[in-house]
């Protein structure tokens, strides 16, 4: 569980989120706080999985797309099973290759406290 204080160390302007995606995002505390959520997430993860459908943007439609953009910023591992091609792709060199992906980092606790 995140406190107030840890969830605000995630907050992003919504304008910012809403420019970065390419679409609309609502101004309410709910969906804030899922993308404060998401940033922990990735921030304390060494590579992301997610799952929803490429744009020809190259963001990821679905809620999981703040995440994949979280992950390409912060130079994470990012995979994406896209439901539309019903394939893997992994970002590499600033594009989306197909690529089945493979779990590297088995348990992110052992080295967030070594």
């Amino acid at each position: 569980m995140l406190n107030d204080a840890e969830l605000r160390r995630g907050d992003v302007s919504m304008e910012i989120i809403s420019l970065h995606m390419h679409r609309q995002y609502s101004q309410s505390d709910m969906i804030r706080k899922v993308f404060q959520t998401i940033f922990h997430m990735v921030n304390n993860g060494l590579q992301v999985f997610a799952v929803g459908v490429i744009q020809s943007d190259s963001t990821v439609h679905g809620g999981t797309g703040w995440a994949v953009e979280l992950g390409k910023f912060f130079n994470r591992d990012v995979h994406v099973f896209d439901t539309g091609k019903n394939k893997w792709f992994s970002w590499r060199q600033a594009a989306w290759i197909e690529e089945v992906p493979m779990i590297s980092e088995k348990d992110i606790l052992r080295h967030r406290n070594a």
